[in-house]
């Protein structure tokens, strides 16, 4: 499997432009015309920069791919956990509200690139970062909700956690997938409240 680590991390603010340039660059590639045409005498070219300057930080296609994917990842829990954290302090349906609102927010930044993402990762391997990335959401939204504690009646908070943050994020992939309207996602999003909530407070275990 192609490794999806980068070299080095830049320490400059010149090497960071750098990186930032090749990123953009892959992500381009990567979400108008898919994983093959990404190679690094390409990407070298559209972000303006050497290839001897591109495999300093990336060894291959993997890499970049990868980089891209934590970025992207990164983006995305640093929109949900804005939108939870906004209602840390309210009631459960709020929360549970901003959870669906931000999550859905965060996937539309760019569909095209996430869905490339999503299916090229199981073939070159998961960066370790996305991990920890999504370790940090469960582990946020576990905290909030045991601070709900009673109103909630599924016993287990971390499972209930990781059923909710997965059925919101595979069912906003799947809008994606069938190109849903701005109107289909606010109805999404309803209903989402709505099996979401039913689930917290509406089962006897």
């Amino acid at each position: 499997m192609t490794s999806t680590e980068p070299r080095k991390s830049p320490n400059q603010a010149r090497a960071r432009a750098t990186v930032t340039a090749i990123l953009d660059a892959t992500a381009r590639i990567l979400a108008e015309d898919g994983f093959e045409a990404v190679n690094t005498n390409r990407v070298a070219e559209v972000a303006g920069v050497s290839v001897g300057s591109l495999y300093q930080y990336f060894p291959n296609k993997g890499a970049l791919v990868g980089a891209v994917a934590v970025r992207h990842t990164e983006a995305t829990a640093a929109v949900i956990a804005a939108g939870v954290h906004a209602a840390a302090d309210g009631d459960l349906p709020g929360l549970v509200k901003a959870l669906i609102r931000s999550t859905i927010q965060a996937h539309a930044a760019n569909p095209k690139l996430r869905r490339a993402i999503i299916e090229e990762l199981p073939r070159i391997g998961r960066p370790a970062r996305i991990a920890e990335l999504k370790r940090g959401i469960h582990q946020s939204v576990v905290a909030l909700l045991t601070a709900r504690r009673s109103r909630i009646k599924v016993k287990d908070i971390p499972m209930a956690a990781f059923v909710i943050i997965n059925t919101v994020e595979h069912l906003t992939h799947a809008a994606e997938l069938a190109s849903y309207s701005a109107r289909d996602l606010a109805q999404l999003e309803r209903e989402l409240n709505d099996f979401i909530l039913a689930y917290l407070v509406g089962r006897e275990n």
